[in-house]
């Protein structure tokens, strides 16, 4: 397989992953356990913010996310210039991005959605 072919095909493999991710927050509602999950860490680190989303503005992010993975794999199948450098910095927010739903995961010790299990959220407010 050409060098070229693999990144494209690694990309898209990428965009499916965020694809089911993103599905998988919007089918669990992850909006609604973002303000707990987010005020949890606000009393840790009293910088970060509470993040508290409507359900409708959650779902533009998610799909405006998804689109813009589309349009930088059309780039990368064209071979336009900076497609790969953006198609890279896109991939390294995203494992950032899944890295803190694993992290929060870890330090709340529980089911955190997004983690691809598909189950019921377990989060608990004080």
């Amino acid at each position: 397989m050409e060098k070229s072919n693999s990144f494209l095909y690694s990309f898209f493999g990428l965009i499916i992953f965020q694809f089911f991710m993103s599905l998988e927050e919007i089918l669990g509602h992850f909006q609604e356990y973002l303000a707990l999950l987010t005020g949890k860490v606000h009393k840790v680190i009293s910088f970060f913010p509470v993040i508290n989303l409507n359900d409708q503005f959650f779902l533009f992010i998610n799909l405006l996310v998804f689109i813009i993975f589309i349009f930088i794999g059309i780039l990368v199948f064209l071979n336009f210039r900076w497609s790969k450098i953006l198609a890279v910095i896109l991939g390294c927010i995203e494992i950032i991005n899944g890295g803190l739903h694993i992290l929060a995961s870890l330090y709340f010790m529980q089911y955190i959605i997004s983690c691809n299990t598909f189950q019921a959220p377990s989060v608990q407010s004080d």
